[in-house]
């Protein structure tokens, strides 16, 4: 299925991506959950900034999205949509060991990092298959 990052809603999106993560064995349903609520916050702010900003939205601008620390960077900002900013909120402190106060001040525990990484490479498989969106922005996902 082709999806189109420059003009497709954020929800077609995850959707798109999320369908990906639930081949046979590659996520139980609880860490499929949270990459999807983090995906969904995600997705809702960089389609925000692609339609209000121009950036040009690709998988590889979500993948160098996916950063704790750039998360946390879209946490703090206060012109993006309240809704992606408290699905990405909520999606951090669900994460062990993940203390906003912390991340604030760039002491992030180690254990988040580590489970956040997996999420992350799970999604960095998807968009470094051929024609799956590292830099297209019309991605085959």
């Amino acid at each position: 299925m082709q999806i189109d990052f420059k003009h497709e809603d954020p929800e077609t999106l995850r959707m798109s991506i999320v369908s990906r993560l639930r081949g046979p064995s590659r996520f139980n349903d609880q860490l499929c959950g949270q990459a999807s609520s983090m995906l969904s916050g995600l997705l809702g702010a960089l389609c925000f900034l692609r339609d209000h900003e121009g950036i040009d939205l690709s998988g590889r601008t979500v993948m160098a999205s996916c950063s704790l620390e750039k998360l946390g960077d879209f946490v703090q900002r206060s012109d993006l949509p309240a809704g992606a900013v408290d699905k990405i909120n909520d999606y951090l402190l669900w994460l062990p060991g993940y203390i906003k106060e912390d991340a604030e001040a760039s002491e992030i525990n180690p254990a988040a990092y580590e489970h956040h990484h997996y999420l992350v490479q799970e999604l960095a498989e998807i968009f470094s298959a051929p024609g799956d969106g590292g830099s297209d922005s019309n991605a085959r996902i």
